[in-house]
């Protein structure tokens, strides 16, 4: 009985993570980045003391994307990058981003 609720408790997990990779595959990169900047301010204020390499790898993507990525976000004024921090400047534009097909920076 109780390795039947363990193996029900696993197999639910594993769907649930199934589904969390389904979407972020599927996501652009703008997005993804777009989503943990959101993540991280949320739990860390407005000022994120991570750098963009760190970033690449939360969302799983090269670090050049990284940079080519928040250097649009910068030349929006939606981020501020200085060495190891970024600062959301215009959180909705970001939320919008995370939502949605990428807009044109």
């Amino acid at each position: 009985d109780l390795s039947m609720k363990i193996m029900g408790n696993l197999g639910k997990r594993i769907r649930i993570l199934q589904e969390k990779l389904h979407d972020f595959v599927g996501e652009k990169v703008e997005q993804r980045i777009a989503k943990i900047l959101i993540v991280l301010s949320e739990r860390m204020g407005s000022e994120i003391p991570f750098t963009r390499q760190e970033i690449a790898s939360m969302v799983g993507t090269t670090i050049e994307t990284a940079i080519r990525v928040t250097s649009r976000f910068k030349e929006a004024k939606i981020i501020k990058s200085e060495r190891n921090k970024i600062t959301i400047i215009n959180k909705e534009k970001l939320k919008l981003i995370a939502e949605g097909p990428p807009l044109r920076l």
